[in-house]
């Protein structure tokens, strides 16, 4: 495995700003909805109504979260940020969760085994900051390479929301409670 450091923030540089906006851009389609058409980090409303959405509006509200950044020689390679003390409306019997909202590696830095290294940090990082809190978060049902690595993380899956991105393409909420 490539030498990458775990740093882990409550506030980006500018630098990494830029960095994370260029893999979320890079990254883009490969999301179901892609980034570009949302408008929120826990958006539920996946209509294409009239609201301002967009990679940049999306990183906003990254910004705003606890952030994990895999790092090589400064440059970022992936990311996974989250929220405390987050009420996710679908998941009512775990109130004051840490969501889990973004995960993402640049395409150079594939294959490194960077996604479970992050999973695992924030699952360690939030068992220490916030003892007790649920740790929730949803994906796609067909993001084969993160629910590979969420059943190996511990993760059960809470609830499927049947063909909520599309015909064929299910929301999947998971929790790991401790």
């Amino acid at each position: 495995m490539r030498d990458f450091r775990i740093i882990s923030t409550d506030r980006l540089t500018e630098d990494q700003q830029k960095q994370i906006e260029h893999i979320l851009r890079e990254c883009d389609q490969e999301f179901v909805p892609p980034i570009s058409e949302r408008t929120s980090t826990s958006q539920t409303d996946w209509s294409m109504e009239e609201k301002e959405r967009g990679v940049a509006i999306y990183l906003k509200q990254l910004i705003k979260q606890h952030m994990l950044l895999a790092v090589q020689e400064e440059k970022v390679a992936g990311f996974l940020s989250y929220q405390d003390s987050f009420n996710c409306p679908i998941l009512k019997e775990f109130p004051n969760c840490c969501y889990l909202t973004t995960l993402c590696v640049g395409h150079d830095s594939r294959g490194a085994g960077l996604s479970k290294l992050l999973y695992a940090r924030a699952v360690n990082e939030i068992a220490e900051r916030f003892p007790g809190a649920a740790v929730t978060l949803r994906t796609w049902s067909t993001n084969k390479a993160q629910l590979h690595i969420l059943k190996e993380l511990g993760f059960s899956c809470q609830t499927l929301l049947k063909d909520d991105r599309g015909e064929g393409v299910d929301t999947v909420y998971y929790v790991l409670s401790r």
